[in-house]
């Protein structure tokens, strides 16, 4: 009986909680990044520069390498593999 009574206002405690802490996050996030200059473009010769080198970080971010060559699997590849990086 107790607890049905005092279940929902916990429930509405913890979401409060949940909601505050979101406040204060964006918050405290915002100013600390402010503070801290990310992601400031100060000149439009920066972002120029920005749109500049998104097709490079685009393509080596998102799009996976080619294979020109099927890895070989088994023991014998993986110590043959390990070799060739280890030797001179």
């Amino acid at each position: 009986m107790v607890v049905s009574l005092w279940a929902p206002i916990i429930l509405v405690y913890f979401m409060d909680t949940q909601i505050w802490y979101a406040i204060f996050s964006t918050l405290f996030g915002g100013v600390y990044g402010a503070f801290r200059h990310l992601g400031e473009i100060r000149t439009l010769g920066m972002l120029r520069s920005r749109f500049d080198a998104l097709p490079g970080a685009f393509n080596g971010y998102l799009i996976p390498p080619k294979k020109s060559d099927p890895v070989k699997k088994g023991l014998k590849a993986t110590l043959s593999r390990n070799f060739d990086a280890v030797s001179l």
